[in-house]
């Protein structure tokens, strides 16, 4: 099933129609929203984590409030990287995919 969505300049500089498969837009689609949800996971989970094990060395062994900042700080440490990673990741695959799809 092919849809006409998408309008693209020809040499003379008229828009012409290009056909878009319908089912192509919806894996670009849920190909974004995996990679916004990896995101989110990506950044929580450390932190709760960290946060978990904070909490577990404040009462087995009686620690002060200091654990659980620390264990905070090391979440969010461990989350931005986690994160700046996936985006690196992430603009790599961009990079590869328009230089795939460029025109020449």
């Amino acid at each position: 099933m092919q849809i006409l969505v998408n309008f693209d300049l020809n040499f003379t500089g008229e828009a012409m129609k290009k056909p878009v498969d319908k089912i192509a837009n919806m894996y670009a689609v849920a190909k974004y929203l995996s990679f916004m949800s990896q995101i989110g996971l990506s950044m929580i989970i450390p932190l709760a984590i960290w946060i978990f094990i904070a909490v577990l060395l404040q009462r087995k062994f009686g620690l002060g409030s200091w654990v659980l900042i620390v264990g905070i700080l090391l979440g969010v440490y461990n989350a931005a990287c986690s994160f700046f990673k996936l985006l690196s990741v992430g603009q790599k695959d961009a990079d590869k995919s328009e230089k795939k799809h460029k025109k020449y």
